[in-house]
């Protein structure tokens, strides 16, 4: 299943204050990337939270 990245993409407009840029890759996967692990980081956080046990 295939995550829409429009949401990304406008989280990533309104709170990184650094550069990244979304590609879309050759089969379709979506990847983001940026400058600052900051941003990377409250990204993944975001979209991907690890779930505790």
């Amino acid at each position: 299943m295939r995550r829409d990245p429009r949401p990304m993409v406008a989280w990533c407009e309104r709170r990184v204050r650094n550069p990244w840029k979304a590609v879309l890759e050759p089969d379709l996967t979506q990847v983001f990337w940026f400058e600052h692990s900051d941003d990377a980081q409250r990204f993944a956080l975001r979209f991907f939270p690890f779930k505790c046990s």
